[in-house]
């Protein structure tokens, strides 16, 4: 799947393709996410760098869990944006 969202829908993108027989590659950007967004996700998945591949967590859900504390850090802000 093609997956530009984050370590989040890494982690969901990851949850759909382990349930599918023809799952080979997962297209990511999480080498280049933000500081600020790897500090809010714990469990984020990371490659193996031994294989080079993601594995199955055995973390409930999707594995991962926002880091309320680390979040608060960065209040959302209004911004305008004319096109």
């Amino acid at each position: 799947p093609h997956n530009v969202g984050g370590s989040v829908l890494t982690a969901a993108s990851l949850q759909i393709g382990f349930t599918s027989p023809n799952f080979k590659i997962l297209e990511h950007f999480n080498d280049f996410a933000d500081a600020e967004i790897k500090k809010v996700v714990k469990g984020a998945p990371q490659v193996n760098p031994e294989d080079g591949c993601f594995h199955l967590s055995d973390a409930p859900g999707l594995g991962v869990e926002l880091d309320t504390d680390a979040a608060a850090e960065f209040p959302q802000q209004q911004a305008r944006f004319d096109l």
